[in-house]
């Protein structure tokens, strides 16, 4: 999953115009900041690179360092994005499964603090499906593409779902 997530993520940085000029601008920007009033555009680029390295932390499957640097990223700069990750990063810990709760808290703040985060309604989602709530997996799949029509797994994951719809209406009618 982890694995998955990871492709995901670079091939919506690379197919989304908007994600693919933000990440090679934030490639080319230097890392010094302006005297007076830059704080907050410092906090964004520390949370940025904070965010970064959570990411990388998640892939090695280090999910507590990973956790940390997605929250401090948080605190930098509160975004939703920051949060969700968080909570995914305490799901996936396979050690941290008694904490499920707290991720779930975690990814439903997120949405709290950006209705349209793409990532959280997918993750949710998974989170549904796995516990057996298909219904409600659907309704986050569903608004994570609203939220990013170009979001690969919940696309495919709503795929999935209307080929099992189509495959029960037809067992019910030769029932």
């Amino acid at each position: 999953t982890s694995v998955f997530e990871a492709v995901r993520e670079a091939y919506d940085a690379v197919y989304d115009d908007a994600k693919r000029q933000a990440y090679l601008n934030s490639l080319n920007k230097p890392a010094t900041t302006a005297p007076g009033g830059a704080k907050g555009a410092k906090s964004a680029n520390d949370a940025g690179e904070l965010f970064k390295k959570g990411e990388a932390h998640f892939k090695k499957r280090e999910y507590a360092i990973a956790e940390e640097h997605f929250l401090k990223a948080h605190e930098a700069d509160p975004r939703g994005l920051y949060l969700a990750a968080a909570g995914w990063a305490i799901y996936m810990d396979p050690s941290r499964k008694s904490e499920a709760a707290r991720a779930k808290k975690l990814l439903a703040d997120a949405l709290k603090l950006d209705p349209q985060c793409d990532r959280a309604h997918y993750q949710l989602g998974v989170i549904a499906r796995v516990d057996q709530e298909l219904d409600r997996a659907e309704k986050h799949f569903r608004d994570a593409v609203r939220a990013n029509p170009k979001h690969l797994e919940a696309n495919q994951e709503l795929r999935l779902i209307d080929m099992r719809k189509k495959k029960d209406s037809k067992k019910g009618f030769f029932r």
